[in-house]
């Protein structure tokens, strides 16, 4: 669990779990806290699932195999780019209640869905197709679960510092990923922005 999503992470979570990081897929519609980081980590295969124009560009221009999911089915762009029947493990960053059943479908027989995104309303799915009968293992995470400080290997302090050290180096690049800047005073407001505007 991570508040600031960064290399090192992935790759302690892929060492912990004996995954292999080219069977490994980053599904999230923040290129810059979802889908960097993870390529940064070695994963070969990253799916940015967003029907946004922008971001399906700046997927590509990252090396990142992207998919629009108004046009494919995001199941079997996962399998197309890794030639494999699923992924190892599957990472929803979106929050999108519509794409839990998609990581679920995404992740191989056996395979973890970590369920990173703040899941904004209720997911419906079938529990058998897509949890019992595939034996797939699910982990929430939250970014409160991590502790501020303490002896934990990366409380949310040396996250923020990790972020901000790569951004001064240019190894996590930021450029065209800002869409909106507000002021403190309309901090509130971003969730909002997020639900109400996607494409933002």
């Amino acid at each position: 669990v991570v508040e600031h999503k960064v290399p090192d992470p992935y790759r302690e979570l892929a060492a912990r779990w004996g995954l292999d990081p080219a069977a490994t897929v980053m599904i999230g519609n923040s290129p810059r806290s979802d889908i960097v980081p993870a390529r940064a980590a070695g994963f070969r295969a990253v799916l940015v699932s967003h029907a946004t124009t922008w971001r399906l560009e700046l997927a590509e221009a990252c090396r990142i195999v992207p998919a629009d999911a108004s046009h494919e089915d995001p199941a079997a762009a996962v399998r197309r780019a890794l030639g494999t029947p699923g992924a190892d493990l599957v990472v929803e960053a979106t929050g999108n209640p519509a794409l839990v059943p998609t990581a679920l479908e995404v992740a191989r027989p056996g395979g973890t869905v970590v369920l990173l995104g703040s899941t904004r309303g209720t997911v419906t799915l079938d529990g058998y197709s897509l949890l019992h009968r595939k034996g797939v293992r699910v982990i929430g995470a939250h970014e409160t679960a991590l502790p501020f400080r303490s002896d934990h290997p990366w409380p949310r302090l040396r996250n923020l510092a990790l972020a901000l050290d790569l951004m001064v180096t240019g190894d996590l690049r930021t450029d065209g990923m800002v869409t909106d800047e507000l002021t403190a005073e309309q901090a509130l407001t971003a969730h909002d922005l997020l639900r109400d505007m996607p494409e933002a």
